[in-house]
């Protein structure tokens, strides 16, 4: 990209956001084939395993899938996301 303001970066990326951010779910499903789901799964399986438990956060939390996921487990007494 030519110089651009860090304001201008900004911008751009939330723009791009706010224009995928209705289909983002929809798109991880068919990049994944379906594939997401079980990662998801795994991911908060390996999170609460042993002696892991009590609050959790999601960075980058997205649209939240893994938050919700987490926050399913008896393990979890708390989820954050970011």
């Amino acid at each position: 990209m030519p110089n651009i303001s860090d304001k201008t970066k900004a911008q751009s990326v939330a723009a791009m956001f706010a224009r995928i951010s209705k289909r983002y779910d929809l798109m991880n499903a068919i990049m994944t084939g379906g594939a997401h789901n079980r990662w998801r799964r795994l991911a908060a399986e390996m999170a609460t395993q042993g002696q892991n438990s009590g609050p959790a956060l999601d960075m980058a939390t997205g649209t939240g899938d893994l938050a919700f996921e987490l926050a399913q487990r008896p393990e979890v007494n708390c989820v954050i996301g970011l």
